[in-house]
């Protein structure tokens, strides 16, 4: 029988949103003007996720079985009026040869898992969002009878039913641990869902070939730092349901990254007295440059746009919400520093520089409370012909959550690196 395994890997932080052409036109407006067009960014997939948490958690029963028409290979989805959240697995070109030869060293990549969000599918500009993603390996002996086209589709149908049931799980647990007032509680309650859906998915598993051949694998969603952190979808879930305080503010940030080259971004510096979701701390994130992501290019195109993205918000009503991110320099990029400030009694303020320092404490302290408008950008040099933009929905009062539409005092930053012509 041989012994065999294939392992769900690399869970990314980053997400990617696409076609390109129609995304960088908008995230270039909202960054000019800032206003309600950066409420309605977010508020396109947040409120999109809102109404398909239900739906698409469980036991994975709702979940209705799909083709991808480019390649034939099984998908899962679920659909909510206009929106469709899929999910399905590529292999890759040396996926037959892995299988048909036996991977006796390191596991070796054979495809990758995507979990798209489809959004305004009636309309007439669709989206697509690459919300999850990951490798997917094998290491074992060989496996002849799915080394062909006939049983790699076998092999993905069974991947994906066992994939989906980790998300279905995932939203299920994630929505369970929703409901508190504590941002910190309820981000670590959506770590630990992530967590114990991996674990739950896990385990020796059945795969049914071409002419009844039969196999039997292990099959292992690598609960790995990416996935211990609370992956970005399911640390949304857990937000979605927060009892808010009365004087409770909320800020939404994303980082987008529409260049040529892969950057790092990290949360550098947080006020002690707020709770976030997101990566960890200090941990960067890599935004690839425009182009392919793991979701096939037929599916979200191939000039996709990679984001990160954070949720804060203060402990308590007379807190302030107050952080720097950090854009890591490169051979060609000087970094940046961006400072967010939310202070409770008095207008929100924001300030964006390239080629900051490391004292990102002081660069809030320096720059908090000056810049009230809705919008900031700094440029580069020749040598390094980059700028960063930030704009906000708005810089005091109540508004809607981009989710689920509750008035509140909500705020939604876009951060947009992009290259000066």
């Amino acid at each position: 029988m041989g012994t065999h395994s294939f392992s769900f890997a690399d869970f990314s932080w980053a997400s990617a949103v696409g076609p390109g052409t129609t995304v960088l036109a908008e995230i270039s407006k909202v960054s000019e003007t800032g206003g309600p067009p950066v409420h309605d960014l977010f508020a396109r997939d947040l409120a999109a996720l809102s109404g398909m948490r239900r739906a698409a958690a469980g036991d994975g029963t709702n979940w209705l079985s799909g083709v991808d028409k480019s390649n034939g290979y099984p998908t899962r989805y679920v659909v909510v009026g206009d929106t469709f959240l899929t999910l399905g697995i590529t292999p890759g070109d040396d996926a037959t040869t892995a299988l048909a030869d036996g991977v006796t060293g390191a596991p070796a990549t054979i495809g990758f898992m995507y979990l798209v969000l489809l959004t305004g599918a009636d309309g007439d500009a669709p989206q697509i969002t690459q919300l999850m993603s990951s490798t997917l390996t094998y290491q074992g002996d060989p496996i002849q009878a799915f080394a062909t086209a006939e049983g790699t589709r076998d092999l993905i149908k069974v991947l994906v039913d066992k994939a989906v049931g980790f998300v279905a799980d995932m939203f299920e647990l994630a929505w369970e641990a929703g409901g508190t007032a504590d941002l910190g509680v309820a981000a670590a309650a959506a770590a630990n869902a992530a967590d114990d859906a991996a674990t739950a998915a896990s385990g020796r598993t059945t795969f049914l070939g071409p002419g009844g051949a039969t196999v039997e694998t292990d099959v292992w969603m690598t609960t790995g730092e990416a996935i211990g952190m609370g992956l970005q979808v399911v640390a949304v879930l857990a937000l979605l349901s927060l009892e808010l305080l009365a004087k409770q503010m909320t800020g939404y940030v994303r980082v987008y990254n529409t260049t040529g080259e892969a950057l790092d971004v990290s949360l550098a510096w947080l006020d002690a007295d707020d709770r976030y979701a997101g990566p960890t701390g200090t941990e960067f994130v890599t935004l690839a440059p425009i182009g392919p992501v793991w979701t096939p290019p037929w599916i979200i195109g191939d000039r996709a746009v990679s984001y990160a993205g954070w949720m804060f918000a203060n402990t308590d009503k007379l807190a302030r919400v107050a952080y720097v991110l950090r854009i890591a320099p490169t051979p060609t990029f000087p970094g940046a520093d961006v400072m967010i400030d939310i202070p409770n009694h008095s207008d929100n303020s924001l300030a964006a520089e390239i080629g900051a320092g490391e004292d990102y404490q002081g660069f809030w302290e320096a720059n908090h409370g000056k810049n009230t408008a809705l919008c900031a950008t700094s440029t580069g040099t020749p040598e390094s012909p980059y700028q960063v933009r930030i704009a906000t929905n708005q810089v005091s009062g109540t508004s809607p959550a981009p989710a689920d539409g509750r008035v509140g005092y909500q705020y939604q930053h876009v951060v947009v690196i992009e290259p000066v012509a």
